[in-house]
């Protein structure tokens, strides 16, 4: 009906799908005319036909038990960013539970319900994930970074410029502080974070930047100008290194802990401040 009062049916199926191969003027033509008809373009259909499903899926792998499952908090401080990001490049995000015991990946491959899958989750699953990875031939495509030791963490943390904590906004990153952050400061670099609670109690101004959540262009720029003065960027991560080391060294949180210990039991005293 729609394509019986518009240019030829594929002219339509471009317009509105916001083809460069269709004129503007034809483009509101036609939406104007699918507005009236109260048309929708049924994204199920379009998908079959360009072999896409618009839609992303994070896969949750837990072993059900009798109370259910308990879900890794860090795991749902991920969920928010990520059906914002996926809303504002045109993705549904679908949300499973899965079973190592199941065929998920079959299920996943033949229904095209999903252009992309992100799995979470911890246990054994290593071990099955890295034999499935090679019985699809997908070895070039995923990589298992593996739990890295200390000692490479501060190899590699040695040899950087610049620490980067750019968490989102959420409930979980509002009343923390990621480790790596101390761990940026402990090898002396200075540190791009998100301007949100969890950062501004530990960084200051002379050890830090500070940007908006999720802005992206904030952040490029706070990089590129520590990137592009080494002076600035040294003494930064000069400060940054003495403020671990008289907040957040082994020996202050021991002292404090202690004096939390000693007011519990005794309450002579007031704990130790930060």
């Amino acid at each position: 009906m729609l394509a019986a009062r518009t240019p030829a049916q594929p002219t339509v199926s471009r317009a509105l799908r916001g083809s460069p191969m269709v004129s503007e003027e034809t483009r509101r033509r036609i939406e104007t005319i699918a507005q009236q008809l109260n048309y929708k373009v049924d994204k199920n259909a379009s998908g079959l036909r360009r072999r896409q499903s618009r839609t992303l899926a994070v896969l949750f792998f837990e072993e059900w038990e009798a109370g259910g499952a308990q879900i890794n908090p860090f795991y749902l401080s991920l969920l928010g960013p990520m059906v914002r990001r996926c809303a504002d490049h045109g993705y549904d995000l679908l949300i499973s539970f899965q079973q190592l015991s199941s065929d998920w990946h079959v299920d996943y491959e033949d229904s095209r319900k999903a252009d992309g899958i992100v799995l979470l989750g911890y246990g054994d699953t290593l071990d099955s994930l890295k034999r499935l990875t090679t019985e699809l031939g997908l070895d070039e495509h995923v990589w298992f970074t593996g739990r890295a030791s200390h000692a490479e963490v501060q190899d590699w943390l040695s040899s950087s410029d610049v620490g980067l904590s750019p968490d989102p906004r959420s409930p979980f990153n509002e009343a923390s502080t990621m480790n790596k952050t101390l761990e940026y400061m402990s090898c002396a670099l200075p540190v791009v974070a998100s301007d949100i609670p969890g950062y501004r109690e530990v960084l200051t101004p002379e050890t830090a930047i500070a940007v908006g959540p999720g802005d992206e262009r904030e952040l490029a720029d706070a990089v590129a100008a520590l990137l592009d003065d080494e002076p600035r960027r040294q003494a930064m991560g000069a400060a940054a290194r003495e403020l671990a080391v008289d907040r957040y060294s082994w020996s202050d949180i021991g002292r404090r802990l202690e004096s939390v210990y000693e007011v519990v039991t005794v309450g002579t005293r007031e704990p130790v401040a930060a």
